[in-house]
């Protein structure tokens, strides 16, 4: 039910100028509210003019039987919605019907009675000039408010502090919710913090409480639509007055309120629905500042990826005047998707937004969500983005701090539908540091997923001898060893289909296990041992017992691994050195059964 700046029925009746006016029934139903009076002077037919809330006046000279009349006429009024009806002697004397004053009760419909010198006139303006100036100062205080509200707004306010002004303002508990009905500002006056403790925190054992009426879940409402809804928890019964707030056709959350310790009275509606506007004023300037600190954000960041150290200096003075302290330490991820998805042509989504930018929005989400920071910006197939350390968390500890929550990150994009892999730098401190790191994360994404596959997180540091050999070969000065190494056995592993090479790397990931390379490959055990014999065969007999030239075998295989120059047939598709590192069975002389 809409909000109405009426008076009640026992508002009326203290009017002074209507001193003398009987109630004769209906006394439970006072609190009913009267917005318009109207008379009734037609014999039937009559509800097709009535809206409600009305107080009618009527002789009932136009009914047939004016005294029996009244029982069914107290019936229709109640259930148009009639504030209460006043009968006026006239001419005739008419009086009230006892029967029709006992269903009045019945009814809580109240039932006046007019002396007989009342003018009709008398009844109306003294209703009506009460309720204009009763409105007229609702308007003016709630303009107060608004005003009050706008100017906060004009100076940057927050949600939270306009929700505490409004309560200073109205002096009752309010809060703020989002469109899904969470709590995302509150307060309340001095000494009624219990309210809100019970309805927005609810205790163990206790369910919480959903505050957004059903209806306004699943109807569409304008701005400022506003509701009074029963609610009743763990032994409270209030009334609830709910406003939407929205802003171009989407609904941003719910302003709320309860009859505690007073009912909700008209000025105050007003002024609700005024606070709405300026919580939707203020979420359009939020997203407005933000798109503006993003830009800026964006800029810092695509000058720290050029990577030029002439940048360093000028990247400082942006990030300062950003507020940004680049001396507090930085990791630098890089994100790779793994796939496009479906219903996707190239990197453009069948929607109306790039698939890319809505991976590049919801990364920037869960960054703000977890840090108040969204630094982040798309380069070529890739994104990149920085990761800023809490200050609760030690050095010590910050490159696995790092990690996890690089993990988790990954996680949480999986459950949008994105499959990504990360590369992660190491810590970084300056913006000479974040240069050097955007190269390391981009590193890092790179050798992990040719090496181990897409799908998971790489840290630089856990990959720094391959990263070595990346540099190397970039500046031309890495040794050719590696290929001579391998040559001959790369020759001859045509010869075998190309599993000779693919099965040594694996059994030297798996700590020469024959039972785990075994699992890795989807081969039997004998068939990883029967090709171990042919590398020995071909190498020599004591290749793989000598530690340092098993070693630099292994790290060649890795090599061709990462420049090309290795046939890379897996079965099924799997990455056969996925999780090699996980190896269980560390013997190299693994019991089995079979032909190779």
């Amino acid at each position: 039910m809409q909000e109405s700046l009426g008076l009640t029925m026992a508002e009326v009746l203290q009017l002074p100028e209507l001193k003398g006016i009987e109630l004769v029934a209906g006394r439970n139903g006072l609190d009913r509210i009267v917005t318009d009076v109207s008379v009734l002077e037609v014999p039937f037919g009559f509800r097709r003019w009535l809206r409600g809330n009305e107080l009618l006046l009527s002789t009932l000279h136009a009914q047939d039987d004016p005294l029996r009349s009244q029982v069914q006429l107290v019936e229709e009024l109640d259930a148009a919605g009639v504030a209460g009806f006043a009968l006026h002697p006239g001419l005739y004397g008419v009086r009230p019907y006892e029967p029709a004053l006992a269903r009045a009760d019945e009814l809580a419909f109240p039932f006046l009675l007019l002396p007989e010198h009342f003018p009709y006139a008398r009844v109306i303006h003294a209703v009506l000039s009460e309720m204009l100036n009763r409105q007229a100062q609702t308007l003016r205080r709630s303009e107060e408010v608004l005003r009050a509200l706008l100017d906060r707004v004009r100076n940057g306010a927050t949600a939270q502090s306009l929700i505490s002004d409004l309560v200073d303002l109205l002096e009752r508990p309010i809060a703020l919710l989002t469109r899904r009905g969470l709590p995302l500002a509150a307060a309340w006056p001095s000494g009624q913090a219990d309210l809100l403790a019970q309805l927005l925190a609810p205790g163990e054992g206790r369910p919480g409480v959903d505050l957004v009426p059903p209806h306004l879940r699943s109807s569409t409402h304008e701005h400022g639509y506003m509701v009074d809804t029963p609610l009743e928890y763990d032994g409270l019964r209030l009334t609830q007055t709910s406003v939407i707030i929205q802003a171009f056709g989407q609904v941003l959350g719910f302003l709320v309120t309860w009859d505690h310790p007073r009912p909700v009275e008209g000025w105050e509606r007003l002024a609700l629905r005024h606070a709405a506007t300026a919580l939707a004023l203020a979420e359009l300037r939020g997203n407005s500042d933000a798109a503006g600190t993003t830009r800026a954000y964006e800029e810092l960041l695509e000058l720290l990826a050029r990577r030029d150290p002439a940048n360093v200096d000028l990247a400082s003075r942006r990030a300062v005047h950003l507020g940004i302290d680049l001396r507090q330490p930085r990791f630098v991820l890089v994100i790779e998707p793994d796939r496009w998805p479906r219903g996707t042509f190239g990197r453009l989504s069948l929607g109306a937004e790039p698939w890319s930018q809505r991976l590049l929005n919801t990364l920037r989400t869960l960054l703000w969500d977890q840090q108040g920071e969204a630094m982040a910006i798309t380069r070529g197939d890739h994104i990149v983005a920085l990761l800023r350390v809490p200050d609760t968390v030690a050095s010590s500890d910050s490159d696995r701090w790092a990690f996890d929550t690089s993990e988790a990150l990954r996680a949480r994009l999986l459950e949008y539908g994105f499959h990504v892999t990360i590369g992660l730098s190491g810590a970084c401190s300056g913006a000479r540091q974040l240069m050097r790191g955007i190269e390391e994360a981009e590193q890092a994404a790179w050798v992990g997923t040719r090496l181990l596959g897409p799908g998971a997180t790489y840290a630089s540091e856990h990959l720094w001898f391959y990263n070595t050999l990346v540099q190397a070969r970039r500046h031309g000065y890495m040794d050719p060893g590696w290929r001579r190494l391998i040559r001959t056995l790369a020759a001859e592993d045509e010869k075998y289909g190309g599993q000779l090479l693919r099965t040594l790397d694996v059994f030297l990931d798996c700590q020469q296990s024959f039972a785990d390379a075994a699992r890795r490959l989807y081969v039997h055990p004998n068939t990883v041992r029967y090709r171990v014999d042919k590398v020995r065969e071909i190498l020599g007999p004591r290749t793989l017992e000598d530690p340092t030239l098993r070693v630099a075998l292994h790290l060649a295989i890795k090599a061709a691994r990462l420049f090309g120059g290795l046939k890379d047939v897996e079965p099924d598709g799997q990455a056969a050195w996925l999780d090699a590192g996980n190896a269980g069975d560390s013997s190299s002389g693994d019991s089995s059964s079979g032909t190779a």
